[in-house]
């Protein structure tokens, strides 16, 4: 017991440590950080719609700002914060390898966008990705 707790004056009034939430899952449920993982690997990205899909499909109840909280200490990031993190030859490299799949370039921004995502799981912003690049690629940002 430390010097503080055996004060006479110190009062824990919590001292299991359970809170109002008591359905929502701990920090380190493995199903949840699966679930997340498979999620953010699909595309599904939106904290509103993780939070009503967990609850309907899983029976997780877990709200969308603990979802929100969960995604960022796991390093789960949306494709305007991949963007800016990714160095420019990083993202021209995975352009380049996501248009060498495509000879005969019939693949747009979004596309190409749509690929790099579905082969490294890197989410990119479509114009972003391609700004100073598209003279280089020669493609249209506005298709």
């Amino acid at each position: 017991m430390s010097e503080r707790e055996a004060s006479p004056n110190y009062r824990n009034h919590n001292p299991t440590g359970k809170n109002q939430h008591k359905d929502c899952p701990p920090a380190d449920d493995a199903t949840v950080v699966r679930l997340l993982h498979e999620y953010h690997r699909k595309g599904i990205i939106n904290k509103e719609k993780l939070s009503e899909i967990f609850k309907t499909v899983h029976g997780i109840n877990i709200s969308a700002t603990t979802i929100n909280r969960r995604k960022r200490k796991l390093g789960l990031y949306a494709s305007a914060v991949t963007t800016r993190d990714t160095p420019d030859d990083v993202k021209l490299q995975l352009v380049l390898d996501a248009m060498a799949q495509d000879p005969e370039r019939k693949m747009g921004a979004r596309r190409i966008r749509e690929a790099i995502f579905a082969r490294t799981g890197t989410m990119l912003t479509r114009y972003e990705q391609f700004q100073g690049f598209s003279p280089l690629l020669g493609l249209n940002l506005l298709a």
